[in-house]
């Protein structure tokens, strides 16, 4: 997730949404549930919103 996510940003985004409603989010468990968001948050270092569909 962290190469994802910093491949992300490196193109511009703007921000992230991450375990949205589409995709692989209603297959993880709850720890990777919660460890998800924290990788894009710390990635995003508090200069773009990160949010999380949970």
């Amino acid at each position: 997730m962290e190469r994802c996510f910093a491949l992300e940003f490196e193109a511009g985004a703007d921000g992230m949404i991450v375990c949205g409603s589409l995709g692989e989010n209603m297959t993880l468990d709850a720890k990777v549930k919660i460890e998800v968001p924290n990788v894009g948050k710390a990635l995003a270092g508090g200069r773009r919103p990160t949010l999380s569909e949970f």
